[in-house]
């Protein structure tokens, strides 16, 4: 089993290659899942990107088969995107898609901007971003109407 080396434990992950040979520089794209959820939540994806892409997939800190930290553990956001980054140096990706789900989303977002030179493109589906934002809504809604 693949893991990445972190300072704080290591973090257990999966490559999938099976990218068709007439496409010669493949892409990679980095799933990463969110509370409550694994890796596995992606694999109805696999079929229609496989012959494309590199698909890397890994139970983020706390999860599966990585590592679960004592209760004096510190848990960050910064934490969890340096954990990502670890993940995609380990499978060998220095560019890559990243996709995030709840939690995963939120730390795709960290990740494209704190190291934009890494992330190719973000998919978020349901992740948070700056709570202060959503008082806007307010006057979006009264404008449109």
């Amino acid at each position: 089993m693949p893991y990445a080396k972190t300072n704080a434990g290591e973090l257990y992950y999966d490559v999938v290659d099976s990218v068709a040979p007439w496409h010669p520089n493949p892409e990679t794209i980095v799933f990463h899942h969110g509370i409550g959820a694994d890796p596995g939540i992606w694999k109805k994806w696999y079929p229609a990107l496989i012959d494309r892409y590199r698909l890397v997939a890994f139970d983020m800190r706390g999860y599966g088969h990585s590592n679960i930290p004592d209760d004096n553990f510190r848990w960050t956001l910064d934490r969890f995107a340096d954990d990502l980054f670890a993940v995609a140096d380990a499978a060998g990706a220095d560019r890559f898609h990243l996709v995030g789900e709840s939690l995963g989303g939120t730390i795709a977002l960290l990740c494209a901007k704190d190291q934009p030179s890494k992330v190719v493109s973000i998919t978020v589906s349901n992740g948070a971003h700056a709570g202060g934002s959503i008082q806007h809504t307010n006057a979006w809604e009264k404008n449109n109407k």
